[in-house]
């Protein structure tokens, strides 16, 4: 057996599912255009943070390291005390810096994880990076870098500002920020939006549920008034308003009607004339 739905509830089937449908497009294209103006403002101050990173060195800082002994622990840790503190200032994940010696990439400069230089868990001065590949972007291209990382540091949005010694040496300072930091970034100007999106489904739901009663209400007037008389009412209301289709089948159906009871009026003559 077929299963009736009410040409109400198949209005408000079909503008509720254009309704969420709308609000789901809207939300996400409102989404992405948030996240991108986030990830543009978070390479904004990458980009700013490593460059400040190099100002705050030497000019001639990298042009004479020639090895591991060209900076002794204590000024490395000096540095790497810095850059903590500047991470900390900037809610940053990680600022440093490398170069590439004997085509081999080491780090010049660096960021205790922990933010704690006195926790010696950072990268040492002339240390080998593990992940050259990281720097495919920025060395092949001798132009600033942007992108997402997952490595032995951690993972996140990161920046690499190349310059080159009057050696002929490329190198870079980079920037970045967890994803977590990130994440959260994009939550608190997301929660906006949410509320938004909701108030817009409401409101889109509610305006649903007004026309499907508006749009139905003539057409269940008509239904009940066909219904009656096939009941054998002569005189139903059948006088209903609404678009010019609706209108006309109104009068369709009181001309019908107005038919039936001429008919039956004329029987009932009959009937009385030849008894």
């Amino acid at each position: 057996m077929a299963f009736a739905v009410s040409i109400r509830s198949q209005i408000l089937l079909v503008m509720g599912l254009l309704v969420v449908l709308t609000a789901g497009i809207l939300s996400y294209v409102a989404y992405q255009s948030e996240k991108r103006a986030l990830l543009e403002g978070v390479d904004d101050k990458l980009y700013a943070a490593a460059c400040f990173a190099r100002a705050m060195l030497p000019e001639d800082y990298h042009d004479g390291l020639a090895g591991p002994d060209s900076v002794s622990g204590q000024a490395f840790d000096v540095i790497v005390d810095r850059n903590n503190r500047l991470c900390l200032a900037l809610d940053l994940q990680y600022i440093w810096s490398c170069l590439v010696v004997s085509n081999r990439i080491v780090f010049t400069t660096a960021t205790s994880p922990g933010k704690d230089v006195r926790k010696a868990d950072h990268a040492r001065f002339f240390e080998v990076h593990r992940d050259p590949h990281a720097f495919d972007g920025v060395f092949g291209t001798l132009k600033p870098h942007y992108s997402s990382f997952r490595n032995e540091w951690g993972n996140g949005r990161m920046v690499l500002v190349p310059w080159v010694d009057r050696n002929g040496r490329p190198y870079c300072f980079g920037a970045s920020m967890g994803v977590e930091e990130v994440a959260a970034m994009l939550r608190r100007k997301m929660m906006p939006l949410i509320a938004l999106s909701a108030a817009v489904l409401l409101i889109g739901v509610l305006l649903s549920v007004y026309l499907a009663n508006s749009l139905s209400r003539p057409i269940r007037a008509l239904t009940a008034a066909a219904q009656r008389i096939a009941k054998g009412e002569t005189t139903p209301n059948a006088e209903v308003r609404g678009s010019t289709e609706i209108e006309s089948l109104s009068a369709s159906l009181r001309h019908m009607s107005g038919a039936i009871a001429d008919k039956i009026a004329a029987l009932k003559e009959s009937e009385e004339r030849f008894s």
